[in-house]
């Protein structure tokens, strides 16, 4: 799917499983999921004139999806209880993932390498129970990985690669 305004739209009650397609060229977002309990895998969403997927439905996976070269941020997430696992999210501007209010949400073997801004970005809205475990953040523009709530408060960083990170408590 491409040169639409978004290319795969999640709606309605939810609970679908999409895998092996190609969301490109998009003008506002590759992949907008607004309903809950969705699979995506093996999904790519590259190469669109906005941002690769944004999440605001909870409940939702997101496995082995690749996000790249977007003109805006990879992954934007807005809700809770998200699961991305094994993606690679890479080449985006500014960022790979901007978490942004998203609480009770894994982030695991992931791949954010060279974003212009941050690999993995926490804004400092007071999340809780997230986890960042076993993610590959390297070569981005300013801050490989960043968490903005202070001492990683309400966060789970373990085992991430990584060659800078704005607070000490991320590991």
């Amino acid at each position: 799917m491409s040169n639409c305004g978004v290319s795969l739209r999640f709606q309605g009650d939810g609970f679908h499983f999409v895998s092996g397609i190609n969301a490109t060229d998009a003008s506002m977002a590759g992949v907008i999921i607004q309903s809950t309990h969705n699979i995506l895998t093996n999904v790519n969403s590259s190469d669109n004139n906005g941002t690769g997927i944004i999440i605001f439905g909870s409940d939702n996976t997101l496995n082995q999806v690749t996000v790249e070269e977007n003109s805006l941020d990879g992954i934007i997430t807005f809700a809770d209880r998200i699961l991305i696992s094994d993606s690679q999210v890479s080449s985006n501007e500014p960022s790979g993932i901007v978490i942004q209010g998203s609480d009770d949400s894994s982030f695991i073997q992931n791949t954010f390498n060279s974003n212009s801004s941050f690999g993995m970005f926490v804004s400092g809205l007071g999340q809780t129970g997230n986890q960042m475990i076993g993610n590959t953040a390297l070569n981005n523009g300013s801050i490989d990985l960043i968490d903005l709530n202070g001492n990683c408060a309400g966060a789970i960083w373990l085992g991430n690669t990584f060659d800078s990170a704005n607070e000490a408590c991320i590991e």
